[in-house]
């Protein structure tokens, strides 16, 4: 995992409280699974987003991951609302050139329950 955020951790204090924004928190979070052409993960990247309100900070993250790990398509997971991702696909277009795609995301609210943009 690699927060994109210019994050330095100075104190204990620091790694605690970002460690708490991650998979060990109980904050909404949203995470990138990046497929190749054969749509194999070549990549699963925890990111510092809580929703999909910042379309183009996201689709910049999002774009640099996945041609970083030679991927073309992204599918966002996480326990939050969709609100907003149609945003973020089209900036993933806009930002790639066409080269990259959002496939997909997904809600997942309790561990059962899921919800799909497709």
């Amino acid at each position: 995992m690699h927060r994109d955020f210019g994050l330095t951790l100075k104190s204990p204090t620091d790694i605690a409280e970002t460690i708490s924004t991650l998979r060990l928190g109980k904050r909404n979070k949203i995470g990138f699974l990046l497929l190749n052409r054969a749509n194999q993960v070549v990549g699963n990247i925890f990111s510092g987003f809580s929703s999909y309100s910042n379309a183009k900070k996201m689709a910049e993250v999002a774009v640099k991951y996945t041609l970083h790990y030679g991927a073309e398509s992204v599918v966002t997971y996480g326990n939050v609302a969709l609100d907003g991702i149609s945003a973020v696909a089209a900036e993933i277009k806009r930002i790639s050139g066409n080269s990259v795609r959002l496939l997909d995301g997904f809600n997942v609210s309790n561990g059962l329950d899921r919800k799909s943009v497709v």
